[in-house]
């Protein structure tokens, strides 16, 4: 039973997958409503069908105007989304009960971290139920992707820590993570963290383009200057999201090298990641004087999320005391 809490941070991830290829597909006002799409409870809505919805809600608003229509595909993906998430829930809750009636064997750890991860996921419901009201204001798809990556990281604590509570750790996992400081590993965590959360904010509005696009002239520079005039705020926010890429990855490489005469497979591949991660999004600007690639955007998410839970984990291993590391 141990597994059941990966099982679900995987699935949560696959959902964050889903949720970035809504925003690339422009479908994260495909369903004005929530839980519903267009009053329906299936994703077949037709133009006719949304035409008609909106002449019944005059009240509600979308940003590409009334008379915007949305595709079946659009919808599905969103619909697709939501449907994800209340799959994840009898397990959840399976969790939750097997958690406490186990707790002799997986400990009140992992108990108290399974009561967290299911009110988190109510709370990160609600946080869709706000994004959609809010017609996707980047505030708000911000503060979703960041609950959903918190969702994850509890998820992975308690896989780790029951894995521990029965004295059969992953040791692969544990000795991966490297000889570094627990709390110096929670600091490089939180950074990233503010890096994706800063990323999501200028991938949803319009400072992405900010610096304008082409080899040099938006990367590393922008618009052509190594220090363009800050009076507008995307470029303030632009400017802000690369100099904390730039600080975390040089962070990063310093870490490797002080590691690397221990074993620091999490280390090597979530700085790997991140670096990489960082290289994309100036692929991503280059390749955008032919219109912005939605496929590099949507990868550009998945290894950010990737680089992050990669080190959450060595955070979280090096949190637990039944540590091989430290019996040897």
């Amino acid at each position: 039973m141990r597994w059941l809490p990966l099982g679900l941070a995987i699935a949560a991830f696959l959902i964050v997958i889903t949720g970035g290829w809504i925003r690339i597909s422009e479908a994260g006002e495909s369903c004005p409503e929530w839980p519903t799409c267009f009053g329906r409870v299936h994703p077949f809505v037709s133009a006719e069908e949304q035409a008609d919805w909106w002449s019944e809600h005059p009240n509600e608003t979308d940003s590409r105007g009334i008379g915007h229509r949305y595709s079946t595909s659009q919808i599905f993906s969103e619909w697709f989304h939501r449907l994800l998430v209340l799959a994840i829930t009898p397990p959840l809750l399976a969790m939750l009960f097997l958690s406490r009636s186990l707790k002799g064997e997986s400990g009140l750890m992992a108990q108290k971290m399974s009561i967290w991860a299911t009110l988190l996921l109510g709370i990160q419901a609600g946080a869709g139920y706000v994004t959609v009201e809010m017609d996707n204001e980047p505030w708000t798809v911000a503060l979703h992707l960041l609950l959903s990556q918190t969702f994850i990281a509890i998820l992975l604590a308690t896989w780790i820590n029951w894995s521990a509570a029965v004295e059969c750790p992953n040791t692969a996992v544990f000795r991966e993570a490297g000889n570094i400081n627990q709390k110096y590993a929670w600091i490089i965590s939180a950074s990233i963290f503010i890096v994706l959360g800063l990323g999501a904010l200028v991938s949803k509005s319009s400072a992405y383009a900010a610096c304008g696009v082409g080899l040099w002239t938006s990367w590393p520079l922008c618009n052509g200057s190594l220090l363009p005039s800050f009076e507008e705020s995307e470029i303030i926010l632009q400017f802000l999201h690369r100099f904390a890429v730039l600080v975390v990855g040089i962070t990063l490489i310093l870490t490797w090298r002080k590691t690397s005469n221990s074993k620091n497979g999490l280390i090597k591949t979530g700085t790997i990641l991140y670096i990489g991660n960082a290289l994309l999004a100036a692929l991503f600007l280059v390749l955008a004087k032919s219109g912005y690639p939605s496929e590099v955007s949507l990868l550009h998410l998945i290894i950010g999320a990737a680089a992050l839970q990669c080190w959450i984990l060595i955070s979280i291993c090096k949190a637990f005391p039944l540590n091989p590391l430290e019996n040897e």
